[in-house]
């Protein structure tokens, strides 16, 4: 009988502690979503800029190339 309650007792103890590594697992994954989203956000961010970059340079060429033909 005390075998019996002992392992009931380490069974017990093995399920408390798989909660809070359970817990800790969905904390790292919702923070490596948010880290995720943040990386993305900031791609984006920086493609914009890039882009815009791109269309000053773009408008540069034509108001240059407009000023040649006026010449």
């Amino acid at each position: 009988m005390k075998l019996f309650t002992s392992l009931a007792n380490v069974q017990v103890k093995k399920s408390l502690k798989s909660v809070p590594i359970k817990r800790k697992q969905n904390a790292q994954s919702s923070s490596n979503k948010e880290n995720k989203s943040f990386s993305k956000l900031n791609e984006l961010k920086y493609q914009e800029r890039v882009l815009a970059l791109k269309e000053r340079k773009i408008a540069l060429r034509e108001r240059e190339a407009d000023i040649r033909i006026m010449e």
